[in-house]
């Protein structure tokens, strides 16, 4: 969708805006690191990020830029509501299902393993995180 008037460069080009909404889950309080593929690259890049994180009763507890922060995030629900702009609605659309990155410190379990889901299987184990990719077998037909 465009922009307001405001958002209109001097060269008459227009700023288009897209919206993603993620979900998270908190099982404990800790620090967390949010990021997305665009995260660090504010003078780099032509893509300009910006980000709220909602609590369950939607609150805004942080608001964020393209740079990613530490947040002290409390046991609970929590939406982020990311805003991406650029000139061109075409790299908005395929920057709409990016994937958001969230790192945090585990701070009780000894081992922890999460079920493989398109090919990647992670085990966390003594705070060490161990990650494998997996890929199906072609389907071979003996004759």
């Amino acid at each position: 969708m465009a922009l307001g008037s405001r958002d209109v460069l001097p060269d008459g080009a227009h700023i288009f805006q897209a919206i993603s909404k993620y979900s998270l889950k908190i099982s404990e309080p800790s620090d967390v690191t949010y990021s997305f593929a665009v995260s660090g690259h504010m003078y780099d890049s032509s893509v300009s990020l910006s980000s709220v994180v909602y609590d369950g009763f939607q609150r805004v507890v942080y608001t964020g830029d393209v740079y990613p922060k530490k947040v002290k995030l409390e046991k609970g629900d929590y939406e982020i509501v990311v805003q991406l702009r650029h000139e061109s609605v075409e790299v908005l659309e395929k920057l709409r299902t990016m994937m958001m990155t969230v790192v945090t410190n585990l701070t009780k379990p000894k081992e922890l393993t999460l079920d493989i889901y398109e090919g990647k299987w992670i085990t966390i184990y003594d705070s060490h995180i161990y990650l494998f990719y997996m890929q199906r077998l072609p389907r071979i037909v003996f004759e």
